[in-house]
């Protein structure tokens, strides 16, 4: 592929963190969406596995390796990463990217004082602080405040635990909240500090990473979107909505959502569309498993038009069109 020698150089560093000098396509020209969502000249193959996109470009060019390049920008494969990878190999890269816990304030109640860096320490609700008390703890990664969670970097057990929690996907334990200070981890007070006598903020449901609610929907991704904090009445959700810190009424969505165990959901919630982390990164895995590319003959006048392209001056960023 001779005109590769034309465009700029970049540095990329790979997960060892040795870098290299590459050739860097992306930042010269791009394909336009109209030519890659035109099913007219694109054809597609599914269920695509691979980690060299060379040896696609075998399986549909042959021994055209001028040609390897087009499937790079018809597929927005702009790093090893990007490349369509197989269903164990998905699974083994989302709980690696995602290894963390999430935890739910029971009631719903506003917990915005947690931020990124903090530490949560897990009690159960009716034990005595010390070594065998606390069940797990970990380092926040995030406060999400639309679903009133806390997103934990990696959850760590409590071996020397002498009680357990309700269950694996609903704790009923009550959560400490602790900040770095000079060295020293020093609990909030007030509702972020363990206090068996008077539980302040407790942890209901709870998630993997991997599996934390994204959005809620009727009938599908594609239905109504459903706000944590809308109130249902019977089977119905009503236009009503309820947005108090100190925990919304026991009718909106999410309060029933941090209170129950996910496995007895009760109708309507347990009717509804919960997508995930997961779903969201199966779909994507699933887009980047059907390879888009053009016939040996239109790649070839592609190929031609950018070579001579490359010869002339031009914007930095040109947008190409085929039809």
């Amino acid at each position: 592929m001779s005109f590769i020698k034309n465009f700029p150089q970049a540095i990329f560093t790979l997960p060892s963190g040795d870098e290299v000098v590459i050739v860097d396509i992306f930042k010269t020209f791009v394909m336009s969406d109209k030519t890659k969502g035109n099913d007219e000249i694109l054809n597609k193959t599914h269920g695509v596995y691979t980690n060299k996109v060379e040896n696609l470009s075998y399986e549909l060019y042959g021994d055209k390796p001028s040609l390897y390049w087009t499937l790079l920008y018809l597929n927005d494969i702009d790093s090893f990463s990007s490349c369509p990878i197989s269903q164990s190999k998905f699974e083994s890269n989302l709980s690696n990217r995602y290894p963390g816990k999430v935890y739910y304030i029971k009631d719903a109640i506003d917990a915005s004082r947690i931020i990124k860096g903090d530490m949560v320490i897990l009690f159960t609700v009716s034990g005595t602080p010390g070594v065998t008390a606390w069940r797990t703890a970990g380092i926040v990664k995030e406060y999400d405040s639309k679903f009133r969670r806390v997103v934990l970097e990696k959850e760590y057990e409590n071996s020397g635990a002498t009680t357990g929690f309700s269950g694996s996907n609903f704790y009923n334990a009550q959560l400490e909240v602790r900040r770095q200070n000079q060295g020293s981890w020093i609990p909030l007070g007030g509702s972020y500090e363990y206090n068996p006598s008077n539980p302040g903020l407790v942890v209901g449901r709870v998630e993997d990473e991997t599996d934390m609610i994204l959005g809620i929907y009727q009938d599908g991704l594609d239905g109504r979107d459903i706000s944590p904090y809308q109130i249902i009445s019977g089977s119905d959700f009503t236009s009503s909505y309820d947005f108090a810190i100190t925990g919304p009424t026991s009718g909106t969505v999410l309060y029933q959502i941090t209170n129950t165990d996910p496995e007895l959901l009760q109708s309507p919630l347990s009717e509804l569309y919960f997508h995930t982390l997961r779903k969201s990164e199966v779909q994507k895995n699933t887009v980047a498993n059907s390879i888009k590319y053009l016939s040996v003959e239109r790649a070839f006048t592609l190929n031609n038009f950018v070579l001579d392209m490359l010869k002339t001056s031009f914007r930095r960023g040109r947008e190409i069109t085929i039809t």
